[in-house]
């Protein structure tokens, strides 16, 4: 319901845009906001002040910090075995410098593998399965703490998605997909809101507490997110487009909410 109400909104903010001729639209103003926090977030994440130290810090900084604490305190070592092992990567391709190029490609590669994406969604599994079996209000504040870590993961994806010379973001594909992971963290945190909000209102949590659900529900947001702004950002091609792109947001708002209707 909440998407279907999304899309129309925006159906009817590409109209007024388009009636209007576009001169200091709410949907104007709308697109450049998006446009700028996913470009700061994820497009462009490594030239922006905030993000772009953000993210190394969480990587290489925060997360080998905890797993030298978890391991000490009597946690599992395998993050911190993990890491470790990515520090040999680093001397052996020192040691190796200019010969064995193969063995150095293998172990850069599986280095930037592990720092930059396996680990962090390690972390990402190890917390959520702590707090989907704890208080809901626990998940609440730990959410945040956990969708910062999701985002640095994240973004180590499209690094290494991005680490070719002939890589682009101005293909929509790319732009969907930066989009798409800029709003996972949002639905990832969202989620833990919703099973809160649950508890207090003294729903059945069996029903939503789950890894599947939680899977389901961020990529579902994600996916959202990317598919409403590409939707916006047709509307702002040119002055047919913004009403084919209005239509085909009020198309999909119900869709959305006959689909919610047909669930329920």
């Amino acid at each position: 319901m909440g998407v279907g109400a999304a899309f129309l909104l925006l159906a009817g903010l590409l109209a007024q845009e388009a009636m209007s001729g576009g001169d200091n639209s709410v949907a104007g103003s709308m697109r450049r906001i998006l446009h700028d926090a996913v470009s700061k977030t994820v497009l462009d994440f490594d030239r922006d002040a905030v993000f772009g130290a953000a993210v190394p810090v969480v990587l290489f900084m925060v997360l080998p910090g905890a797993a030298l604490v978890n391991a000490t305190l009597g946690g599992s070592p395998f993050m911190l075995i993990c890491y470790l092992m990515i520090v040999g990567s680093i001397f052996l391709h020192m040691l190796l410098v200019g010969r064995a190029k193969s063995v150095t490609a293998v172990a850069a590669g599986s280095g930037a593998v592990l720092a930059l994406v396996l680990l962090p969604y390690y972390a990402v599994w190890s917390l959520s399965s702590h707090m989907l079996t704890g208080a809901p209000a626990e998940g609440a504040l730990s959410g945040l703490l956990i969708a910062i870590v999701l985002y640095a993961a994240n973004a180590g994806v499209w690094t290494l998605l991005h680490a070719g010379p002939d890589s682009t973001g101005d293909r929509l594909v790319h732009r969907f997909a930066g989009a798409v992971l800029a709003g996972l963290p949002i639905g990832y945190l969202l989620y833990w809101f919703v099973v809160l909000g649950l508890k207090i209102s003294g729903a059945d949590l069996e029903v939503v507490r789950g890894w599947g659900t939680l899977i389901l529900f961020s990529l579902g947001v994600a996916v959202c997110f990317g598919v409403f702004k590409e939707v916006l950002d047709a509307g702002g091609q040119r002055q047919r487009g913004k009403f084919t792109a209005a239509w085909g947001s009020g198309g999909l708002g119900a869709l959305a909410i006959l689909a919610a209707h047909a669930v329920n």
